[in-house]
């Protein structure tokens, strides 16, 4: 592992962990999008969910795109 990879593995992992701590968040009552919150902010008003969907296509978004960015990186041996 070359020292882009290593950059690109911890800008994929910073950013999925950010991704849990502000997820998408719905309101259970009608459905709608309540934006992006603080997980602990939005819980503990038990009005609200997370939206499971959403925030898995977006790991695996940011997962595709750091694996290809990740391989790209790869040293090139003649």
């Amino acid at each position: 592992m070359n020292k882009k990879q290593k950059v690109i593995l911890l800008v994929v992992t910073f950013v999925v962990v950010a991704m849990f701590l502000y997820p998408p968040i719905e309101s259970y009552k009608d459905g709608k999008s309540m934006g992006y919150h603080l997980i602990t902010t939005a819980m503990y008003h038990g009005e609200n969910a997370v939206d499971v969907p959403l925030i898995f296509a977006q790991w695996m978004g940011v997962l595709i795109v750091g694996a290809i960015a990740y391989f790209m990186a790869k040293d090139k041996k003649d």
